[in-house]
């Protein structure tokens, strides 16, 4: 998962799809609270996060690290502005 932090409680989720802008962002929750409502909001979310115009991308095996890892915080650093206020 790609979770941006602002403080201990506040919290923004990135959707793991490439290129996807979606993100949920929860201050004041932690990223246990986050999680819970991201799956309230149809997220799929355990190891990686997908929103839920991209469900069906979730592995059997989520895993994201490393590399990908960095790549992907990179990218919605890019194209999602708001993440910016979170140093990650």
């Amino acid at each position: 998962m790609v979770w941006f932090t602002k403080t201990t409680t506040d919290v923004l989720l990135a959707c793991d799809a490439a290129k996807c802008t979606s993100v949920i962002t929860r201050d004041a929750s932690g990223i246990s609270a986050a999680s819970e409502y991201a799956r309230a909001h149809g997220w799929k979310v355990g190891g990686m996060a997908y929103c839920p115009d991209h469900v069906d991308l979730m592995p059997f095996a989520p895993i994201l690290g490393g590399a990908k890892q960095k790549q992907r915080r990179i990218e919605v650093m890019e194209i999602h502005p708001l993440s910016k206020e979170y140093t990650g």
